[in-house]
């Protein structure tokens, strides 16, 4: 049975993009707040870094630098702040954030990025979505993470969100938001013409971030958009949704990531904290470059599989 939510960082604004490192530790951005944000393996939170703008997505190398789908403080269409607080500015593209917390470009290529992985070929794979209401428009990019080199491989009609790589790594998985879908892409496409194929419809929710178990099931964070909480649902890959589950009672649970000890992390954005489920029923899928070592997804530190502040914040954000 699915553990109760246990809250591994609280008062962190707009949560996004869950990584757990090589160390077992978590980290994940906050997108109105411009920090990247590290819960380390004592249980302590603290910023890692201050990137500026809007960064809105993450993932780990090979040391566990940390890359970030940098928006560019345009994340949201229509959202106003209430805090009073405002990021420092930052261009759009992807930032590399190194272990002591400096943050510099690699590329500037994209125009408001909004997710990114690595693929089993060493090169980032980034979504790009064009941020107006319609939620018709975006692309996705490939870039070297040491030369910057950026390619522009797909020119899209639709919102591309979430992006992840499953057991067959020849397909990318692509969350379609405004379409409800999950459309699944040649990682190298024939022609310019290549749109892919929907292989997942769903009846409730807009898809934000995706994650993969060992048993190549698909985790997507539903978004809800009615007065129903958001929801975390596991699909197969030919479009049978197998588990729904909801986390707690906000709509925005935006991304996660699943470890090798079976915990799901989850963000809950509207609730301005990060969560933790035990005994989810499968380990997670080794994320690229790690997977050419391991299949099964790194663990946390022993110190975060206890670890739950839902009482009383951690020391040192």
């Amino acid at each position: 049975m699915i553990g109760q939510a246990r809250v591994l960082a609280r008062g962190i604004g707009f949560g996004e993009g869950p990584v757990i490192t090589s160390r077992g530790e978590v980290v994940f951005v906050s997108i109105d707040q411009g920090f990247v944000f590290r819960v380390d393996a004592t249980g302590a939170l603290g910023r890692l870094a201050v990137t500026g703008g809007g960064p809105n997505g993450a993932v780990a190398g090979a040391e566990d630098e940390i890359y970030v789908a940098q928006n560019g403080g345009n994340w949201m269409v229509g959202r106003e702040r209430t805090d009073g607080y405002e990021p420092l500015p930052a261009d759009s593209g992807v930032q590399l954030v190194a272990g002591d917390g400096s943050v510099r470009h690699i590329s500037t290529a994209p125009h408001a990025p909004n997710d990114l992985c690595f693929g089993p070929d060493g090169m980032l794979y980034v979504t790009d979505p064009t941020r107006r209401r319609t939620y018709d428009d975006g692309r996705i990019w490939r870039i070297g993470p040491t030369t910057g080199a950026s390619e522009l491989i797909y020119q899209l009609d639709w919102f591309p969100n979430g992006i992840a790589f499953g057991l067959d790594e020849e397909f990318i998985y692509v969350a379609s938001t405004g379409a409800q879908r999950i459309i699944r892409l040649p990682t190298h496409p024939e022609s310019g013409g290549e749109h892919g194929e929907v292989v997942i419809e769903m009846p409730f929710g807009h898809p934000d971030g995706l994650a993969f178990d060992v048993e190549g099931h698909l985790l997507v964070c539903g978004i809800s958009r009615t007065d129903e909480p958001g929801q975390v649902q596991v699909w197969d890959v030919n479009g049978t949704l197998l588990e729904t589950y909801s986390p707690g009672p906000h709509a925005r649970y935006t991304n996660l990531a699943l470890s090798g000890d079976r915990t799901l992390i989850v963000t809950d954005s509207d609730g301005g904290a990060v969560l933790a489920f035990d005994d989810w029923p499968s380990a997670g899928l080794a994320l690229h470059p790690q997977r050419s070592i391991s299949s099964s997804a790194h663990a946390l530190a022993p110190a975060l599989r206890t670890l739950d502040c839902s009482s009383e914040p951690n020391a040192g954000a």
